[in-house]
C-alpha cells in the first residue's frame, strides 16, 4: 500500500500588519517523525496551531484539516497538558480510556513514570510529571498521527530517553517541535528549521542537512581570552550559540592544517577540533 504525503502548502498567518507565518510549505511522508527546529520566536508552536486550525490561517493545502477523516484519531501534546485538577492521574487515565474507547497501556503507563504518579491530584503534578502524564494521553490510544510541542521540556535524562525509545517503536506520523537540537540527529527521520515563520528548508535527514545545506567540515573553537584573529577567514557563525568562545570553520583538511598552524604560531594550544552541529548549520543558512 502506497503511503499517505501529509502536505502543507501556502499556510500564513497575519496579526494587524505582521506576518507571523510567511507561506510555510513543507511535506512528510507516512510514519515520518519531523522535528522543527529554531530559536525561541521563531514559530515553531505557531505552525502546530496552524496545522491544527487553532488559529485562522490561510492556507493552499493542509492534509490535516482538508480530510481529517483520512487520519483518524489524532494525538495532541501541547506545552501543558490540561485536565480537571481535582481528579487524580488514575480517573484522569481511566477517563481517557473511555473517550478514545481504547484500553489502558500499562507499559506506557510504567515506561513514562506515570504508575508512580496514579494516586496524585493533576493540581499537585510538577512540570515534568504533567508532561509524562501528557506523552501518555497523546500516544497510548496509537493515533495515525501525532503532533507535540517540545515534549522533551521538563523531562529528566531517564525519561528524555524512555521518550525517544518510544517514538522510535511506534509506527505513525509525527510532527513536534523541540529545544533538544542534537538528540533529534538520532531519532527524527527529518528535519525543517524555521525563523520568523518561515521554513529555511524542505524536511531532510541530519545526514543531508550537514552535507547540503552547510559547506564546512568541522571547527576549531578557541577561548575569547585568547582573542579573535582577524587573519583567519573562517566566519564566526557560532558565537550565537558560544558566546565565550571563537569559533573557526573550514571546508576541507588543507583549512583545518592552515588554521592549526596559525594557531601554533600564535602559541594557541588550548583549543578543540569538533565536529559541525545542526545549530551550525541553521546559523550558517540564516546568515545567507
Amino acid at each position: 500500500m502506497d503511503k499517505k504525503e501529509f502536505i502543507i502548502k501556502g499556510l500564513s498567518y497575519r496579526l494587524h500588519s505582521t506576518n507571523l507565518l510567511d507561506d510555510m510549505s513543507f511535506s512528510v511522508q507516512e510514519d515520518e517523525k519531523l522535528a522543527i527546529l529554531g530559536i525561541n520566536g521563531s514559530g515553531k508552536s505557531l505552525l502546530l496551531d496552524g496545522i491544527l486550525g487553532n488559529i485562522e490561517c490561510t492556507c493552499e493545502a493542509n492534509s490535516f484539516l482538508d480530510d481529517r477523516q483520512k487520519y483518524g484519531p489524532y494525538g495532541v501534546l501541547y506545552d501543558t497538558f490540561s485536565s480537571f485538577p481535582l481528579l487524580k492521574v488514575r480517573e484522569i487515565v481511566s477517563l481517557l480510556s473511555i473517550i478514545f474507547n481504547h484500553r489502558v497501556d500499562q507499559s506506557l503507563l510504567k515506561k513514562f513514570g506515570v504508575t508512580d504518579l496514579l494516586d496524585k491530584q493533576f493540581k499537585v503534578l510538577s512540570k515534568g510529571e504533567n508532561k509524562k502524564l501528557g506523552i501518555y494521553a497523546a500516544l497510548f490510544f496509537e493515533p495515525k498521527i501525532v503532533f507535540m510541542d517540545e515534549p522533551l521540556d521538563g523531562l529528566d535524562p531517564n525519561s528524555r530517553n524512555r521518550f525517544w525509545e518510544t517514538i522510535s517503536g511506534i509506527s505513525c506520523t509525527m510532527i513536534f517541535t523541540t529545544h533538544v537540537w542534537e538528540e533529534v540527529r538520532l531519532y527524527a527521520n527529518k528535519i525543517m528549521f524555521v525563523k520568523d515563520g518561515k521554513t529555511l528548508n524542505q524536511p531532510a535527514s541530519s545526514d543531508e542537512l550537514l552535507t547540503k545545506y552547510c559547506p564546512y567540515k568541522g571547527k576549531i573553537v578557541i577561548s575569547r581570552e585568547n582573542g579573535q584573529f582577524s587573519c583567519l577567514t573562517s566566519p564566526d557563525i557560532g558565537k550565537e550559540k558560544q558566546s565565550y568562545e571563537y569559533a573557526y570553520y573550514y571546508k576541507s583538511q588543507e583549512e583545518k592544517e592552515e588554521l592549526l598552524r596559525k594557531f601554533n604560531n600564535n602559541r594557541i594550544t588550548n583549543l578543540s577540533i569538533l565536529p559541525i552541529t545542526l545549530r551550525d548549520v541553521y546559523n550558517y543558512i540564516i546568515k545567507q
